[in-house]
């Protein structure tokens, strides 16, 4: 068996020491940086869990780190539908993110980290969404990368 997942404590986590895998509720599917991308708003996606550089991310603060830029709802987006991607890290509430049980929530917009639509295919953009319970599109665990 794997290690076992963790999730960081309470709305205001510290940095942590190690990088960590985030995997969806969908079975096999990872949170991804299109491509191992650093560029201001390259797209985040769903692809399958793989242990490549473009899944191994870092919490700091309240911000969801790789490539030294952090995720982020495009240009402050508040509504259903609107994407997430990676832009510069600059203390702004759309890259704040914290746990609710298993959901990822964007305190700045009250919506969850969603995986959209159906199917569920490898390179799905991410979007926040009204936060809908346990549905597994918005189920997210933090694993240690190992």
């Amino acid at each position: 068996p794997g290690p076992t997942p963790t999730a960081w404590p309470g709305p205001a986590p510290t940095l942590t020491a190690d990088l960590v895998t985030i995997k969806s509720g969908i079975a096999g599917k990872c949170l991804d940086d299109h491509r191992n991308g650093a560029a201001n708003h390259n797209k985040v996606e769903i692809y399958r869990c793989n242990g490549t550089a473009a899944q191994k991310w870092a919490i700091v603060g309240e911000t969801i780190r790789i490539n030294g830029k952090c995720l982020s709802v495009y240009r402050g987006g508040k509504k259903n539908g609107a994407r997430v991607d990676l832009s510069r890290c600059n203390g702004a509430g759309a890259q704040d993110w914290v746990r609710n049980g298993a959901r990822l929530v964007n305190p700045r917009s009250g919506k969850c980290l969603d995986v959209p639509g159906l199917p569920h295919v490898n390179g799905r953009q991410l979007e926040i969404m009204t936060c809908l319970g346990t549905a597994a599109n918005q189920r997210w665990t933090v694993s240690p990368v190992t």
